[in-house]
């Protein structure tokens, strides 16, 4: 699926989104968690949507870290800006692009948090990200997989089809690329995922 259906999905969806995720998305607070996150820290949000996470993440990296909030949706980044002035929010950029063509500068962490299953440069986008992140920066991927219950994979597959999300990415794959150590684990029979890696100095 194209940016330009994704941008349109997510026009109409962005009017409900955030009273409704929680019924598909789910060990996203977790994802947050695993990170560990520390005072001073530059967060990374690709396909940040509505803001989901920001007072988590702002909360843990006080002031003197900053988040960096990437999507291609202009009507998601605008609940997320609301949601930043509602919270007082501080230290936050948000950035309207496609998440393959943004480098940022070098970051702590990088968050894809039900994104990057929607990015159809999805490895692009993924090598980018990695390649910022700082000596001993984290990166961690929460998102959609295959549930291993037969006829629920079906009506799954079909639905995540209908509005572009490629479930069946070979991330963790990918990842053993560029890591040596990754903690990846499936819940609910497969229906998600997170994977947690770090960075070290011998990615070129």
């Amino acid at each position: 699926m194209g940016l330009k259906k994704i941008k349109k999905i997510y026009k109409f969806q962005s009017q409900f989104y955030d009273l409704t995720r929680w019924i598909f998305v789910w060990n996203r607070k977790k994802a947050l968690i695993k990170l560990n996150l520390k005072q001073g820290e530059k967060v990374l949000v690709v396909g940040c949507g509505t803001g989901y996470g920001f007072d988590f993440i702002n909360k843990k990296i006080g002031i003197k870290g900053e988040i960096i909030g990437v999507d291609y949706s202009s009507h998601m980044l605008d609940k997320a800006r609301k949601k930043i002035n509602k919270y007082k929010l501080k230290n936050i950029k948000l950035i309207q692009i496609d998440a393959v063509k943004y480098i940022p500068p070098k970051v702590d962490v990088v968050i894809y948090s039900y994104s990057i299953t929607m990015v159809p440069e999805w490895r692009k986008s993924l090598e980018n990200s990695i390649r910022v992140l700082k000596e001993g920066g984290r990166i961690v991927i929460t998102d959609f997989s295959e549930i291993n219950v037969p006829i629920l994979r079906l009506l799954l597959n079909l639905r995540f089809k209908k509005y572009g999300v490629n479930n069946k990415l070979p991330l963790k794959k990918e990842l053993d690329k560029y890591f040596n150590n990754i903690d990846y684990k499936e819940y609910f029979l497969g229906y998600n995922f997170i994977a947690l890696a770090k960075i070290s100095n011998n990615f070129l």
